[in-house]
């Protein structure tokens, strides 16, 4: 590894550790707070342990084809005690959770999930962005890279919520 690459990840380390210390690990139900802009960004994950395992050879981030010791079983956003929606399928196949942080954007914020180990390594990525009419934040894109080989193995997933205005109202 270069002197740059090596810098650099010590300095990732090091970030990631500022928003742990308020979390204080990552056993059971965490929760992770970050003031971005004028909002209050909170983040709460629970873990679980990984208990039946239908499919052991299906991909799970942070496994390697067999049944992973962790699983994410919730995780929560709000701003500013506003529950952000996030669907399952932007946790539901993240194994072995090592850390997370919240990070501002140029339209909001990203959380930012490291787990696994070695060759099942993985870095998450949940981008949040503010609404284009109501101003709501919503789950924008989803995309998650190999630890070890982040240009070989990866997924993106964009998400599309209708805002408030864009809804049609019911007729009663």
């Amino acid at each position: 590894m270069s002197n740059k690459r090596l810098l650099a990840f010590v300095l990732f380390l090091a970030l990631v550790s500022l928003d742990q210390v308020r979390a204080g690990g990552l056993e059971g139900g965490q929760k992770f707070s970050k003031s971005i802009g004028n909002a209050e960004v909170t983040v709460v994950v629970r873990t679980r342990e990984g208990g039946i395992c239908l499919n052991p050879k299906g991909w799970v981030w942070g496994s390697n084809q067999e049944c992973p010791q962790k699983v994410i079983a919730t995780l929560a956003v709000k701003v500013d005690k506003k529950t952000i929606f996030v669907p399952v399928s932007a946790y539901g196949d993240l194994a072995d959770l090592r850390s997370i942080a919240i990070k501002p954007t140029r339209n909001g914020f990203e959380v930012d999930i490291i787990g696994g180990d070695a060759g099942t390594s993985y870095d998450a990525i949940l981008q949040f962005d503010r609404g284009s009419t109501a101003g709501l934040t919503v789950l924008r894109t989803r995309i998650v890279r190999s630890g070890e080989f982040p240009d070989d193995a990866w997924e993106e997933t964009r998400y599309h919520f209708r805002e408030p205005s864009e809804v049609e109202t019911p007729i009663r």
